[in-house]
């Protein structure tokens, strides 16, 4: 079963995470958004109505997992823990062109560099709470304030470009972020034993050299994951596209000239 399941990048748990080993550790998280895509695909979010019910079952779930004290897995690696934020794009979809998101969008790019202050102001409290074992609402209003600033951030770069960084930056970022994600434990687990025998992590000299040598050879395997498995997939993606838009233009042309009966 376990071979099945590191072959399908799919964890039949339902913190997926549990499933142990696993030959990519963060590929837990497919199994996640997996299950949102399906449930996307099958409605969940095909109307304003049952988004806005959907986000608001989302922020009970939430609710419930504080008010009965369930710990940080049931908001952040149970399956469920992806509720909100994927109900949270959904309704930025639906209301993307709402009068009342107009102001948001109106402030461009200048206060994506705000948020993202704000985000690493957030982050830092919520890693000195962590560190000075402050109580634990302090992390959890840390948790959701980065849901909020996430979408202000989606919500402005529908309309904004980001400062500073070029389209063409921004897509190359984009990417090898994915490939990026899937290999970085693992470069950074066969630099530290190629250096050094035992696997390190942490800011001192020996994780300093382990962590550039692993960048580098990520950045190395996710270069060669683009070029032997995304783009050729993609541009069969774009072959399928294509085809299918001809079909459908010549359709769309046929019945247009059908004589009407």
């Amino acid at each position: 079963m376990n071979i099945l399941q590191n072959i399908s990048l799919l964890y039949f748990d339902v913190f997926p995470g549990k499933i142990s080993p696993r030959l990519s550790p963060p590929t837990w998280a497919l199994t996640i958004e997996i299950f949102f895509y399906a449930l996307i695909a099958l409605g969940v979010s095909r109307s304003k109505k049952i988004t806005t019910l959907w986000f608001c079952t989302s922020l009970a779930y939430m609710v419930f997992t504080h008010v009965w004290e369930l710990g940080y897995g049931y908001r952040y690696s149970i399956v469920l823990a992806g509720t909100l934020p994927f109900s949270t794009g959904a309704m930025i979809f639906h209301y993307y062109n709402s009068s009342w998101l107009g102001a948001i969008k109106s402030y461009g790019s200048p206060a994506i560099l705000v948020l993202l202050l704000l985000f690493i102001i957030n982050s830092g409290i919520a890693a000195i709470a962590s560190k000075l074992g402050l109580p634990s609402h302090i992390k959890s209003m840390s948790f959701y304030a980065n849901y909020l600033i996430n979408s202000l951030v989606i919500i402005i770069l529908g309309g904004a470009s980001f400062p500073f960084i070029s389209s063409k930056l921004d897509g190359g970022i984009g990417v090898y972020s994915y490939p990026v994600y899937l290999t970085h434990w693992q470069a950074g687990f066969v630099a530290s034993m190629v250096i050094y025998g035992v696997p390190l992590r942490g800011f001192n000299p020996e994780g300093i050299v382990s962590f550039i040598l692993a960048l580098l050879s990520c950045f190395v395997v996710s270069y060669l994951i683009i070029r032997i498995i995304d783009t050729p997939i993609e541009n069969y993606r774009k072959k399928v596209r294509e085809k299918a838009n001809k079909q459908l233009n010549s359709d769309a042309k046929a019945a247009a000239s059908a004589p009407v009966s």
